[in-house]
Parts: C-alpha cells; sequence; structure tokens
C-alpha cells in the first residue's frame, strides 16, 4: 500500500495563508514521497496553477453527503464535511493527514510526529487546552457558554449539557489510520449532526464525539496544533524559530492562524511560514497589505 497522504480544501481567499502550508511541506514530500492533495473551494486558474507546481494535486471538493442541499450548507463547508470520507475519496493510503489550509509546519517533527503517531496505529489530534491560551482562567466560563450554543445549534441541548465544559478535539490537524475505527464512527455522528441545519463547527463537533473516549487516539500537545487565535505564539531570535509562550517555551510545530479577523495581525507579525516571504502582492485578498520590511 502506497504510504501516507497529505490533504487540505481551500478557496481563492486563503490561497495566501496555503501556499504557506504547501511550501512547509514540500521538502519532506519531496524526500519521503508523500502525496499532497487540495481540493478546489473556489481557486482561480493561476493559483490552482501554482498548486499543481508545488507538486500539489488540485481536485473538485467531493460532496460525499450532497450537502449542497442542506439547510444552513455554505460553499467552504465541503472542505469539512468531505474529512470523514477520505480513505474513500483518496483510497490506497495507508494513513491520512489533514492539514487546514490556515496552518503551516514549522518543524520538521510536526509532520514526522503525526505520522510517527498514525504508524503505530493511533489517530492523532489536539485537544485545544494549553495554560496560555485566553479560554482558560478567567474566560473559562465565556469559553463554556460559546460551546454550549454550538453544541445546543448542533446536536441539541443533552449534548451542551454533558459537552459544554470538555476541551475541543480540533479537526484542523489530524493524522487517521485508514484502517482506524474512528471513521466509520465519525461518519455515523456527521449523520446525526446533518438532521439539523449545519454550522459551521458541525462537522468538528462530531469528530469530537467520535473521538472523545476511544483509547486508541493519541492526543498530542498543543504544539502540534498551536492555536494563535487564543494565544499568539513567541519568536526565538536567536533559535529563528516560533515556541511557545510559557515555560518551557517548547517549539511549536504545527501553528494554526486560526480566526478570520486575526488575519491581518498575524499577517503584520510576520507569524507565516517563512515571515511571508513566499507573498507575491497579488496574493493577498483585499484588505491585507504585505508588512513593511524593517532595515536592519
Amino acid at each position: 500500500m502506497p504510504g501516507p497522504i497529505i490533504v487540505t480544501a481551500t478557496d481563492r481567499a486563503l490561497f495566501w495563508l496555503a501556499k504557506g502550508l504547501v511550501l512547509s511541506t514540500l521538502a519532506q514530500r519531496r524526500r519521503d514521497g508523500i502525496r499532497m492533495v487540495c481540493f478546489d473551494l473556489g481557486l482561480d486558474p493561476t493559483q490552482a496553477g501554482w498548486f499543481a507546481g508545488q507538486a500539489v494535486e488540485v481536485l473538485p471538493p467531493p460532496d460525499p453527503l450532497d450537502a449542497t442541499r442542506l439547510e444552513g450548507f455554505r460553499p467552504y463547508m465541503l472542505g469539512q464535511l468531505c474529512r470523514p470520507y477520505l480513505p474513500d475519496l483518496l483510497p490506497g493510503h495507508d494513513a491520512y493527514v489533514w492539514l487546514d489550509a490556515d496552518t503551516w509546519v514549522a518543524q520538521e517533527d510536526g509532520l514526522g510526529g503525526l505520522l510517527h503517531v498514525a504508524r503505530a496505529g493511533l489517530a492523532a489530534c489536539c485537544p485545544e487546552i494549553h495554560p496560555a491560551y485566553s479560554t482558560t482562567g478567567r474566560n473559562a466560563a465565556p469559553t463554556q457558554r460559546f460551546w454550549a450554543r454550538a453544541w445546543d445549534e448542533a446536536f441539541g441541548p443533552d449534548a451542551a449539557q454533558a459537552f459544554r465544559a470538555i476541551p475541543m478535539l480540533n479537526s484542523g490537524v489530524l493524522a487517521i489510520p485508514a484502517a482506524h475505527g474512528l471513521w466509520d464512527r465519525w461518519r455515523a455522528e456527521l449523520a446525526l449532526a446533518i438532521r439539523r441545519p449545519l454550522t459551521h463547527l458541525s462537522e468538528q463537533l462530531a469528530f469530537f464525539r467520535a473521538a472523545l473516549d476511544r483509547p486508541d487516539i493519541e492526543r498530542l500537545p498543543a504544539q502540534w496544533n498551536w492555536l494563535a487565535n487564543f494565544c499568539p505564539p513567541r519568536w526565538h531570535g536567536r533559535m529563528g524559530r516560533w515556541i511557545e509562550p510559557a515555560y518551557p517555551h517548547a517549539p511549536i510545530r504545527i501553528l494554526h492562524l486560526a480566526g478570520a479577523v486575526l488575519r491581518p495581525n498575524y499577517l503584520q507579525a510576520r507569524m507565516l511560514h517563512d515571515g511571508g516571504a513566499y507573498l507575491e502582492p497579488g496574493d493577498l485578498p483585499a484588505g491585507l497589505e504585505l508588512p513593511v520590511r524593517q532595515e536592519a
């Protein structure tokens, strides 16, 4: 059986971030012969051509649930709802790595760690929890209220009561063996979710329910899916890498630039792969500008 595959999805609005993801994995993909696929959620031809030039296959977005007919559907959701079906959509691989378009691999062992877990027969994911995150301490109560609303909308009040206080399992960075039992359970939970109007979090909440109590899930430290919207990482100039802002200041392995309203901040802080040096003026959507480089 061929080796692992990396899968992502993007439209033209997130192309500038997806470029960083692609480039941050390029050396490892070429060295180890790892296939990468991007589902096209609305790229223009030039953008799709750029992906092809970086050894990324651009494919039409699948719709295994016929989701376009569902209440609450929005086109970007095709990049979410396909995830439980990856072994069927892209058969023939021993492990499936999903990386959101707004992530990038900051250290080689970011991708390497995911694959190590998958080769051991476990599914890898990250809980949304870290002492430095803004969702802890005084903010724990509003965070729980947010999740109570999200659970109620997607699965109803009983789910809201049961799960509101449990840290979320984020589905933006995953590695799952092809033969893992999580796939079937995830599909079953998603089938329940789509009985209600779709929400932005329907797929992730279905993943949480599927994965929560399984013993064959490896819950990785936050450095493997550092959610910058909860706490920006710190730049260590001497080491030339992003690190967690709290002791022991471990290197960030995979940086997740989540939160659309924060993207201008990420851009100005050069929190992108290679500081955003790969960006060209035409890459950025309206309202975003390349940061001015400071003279040394």
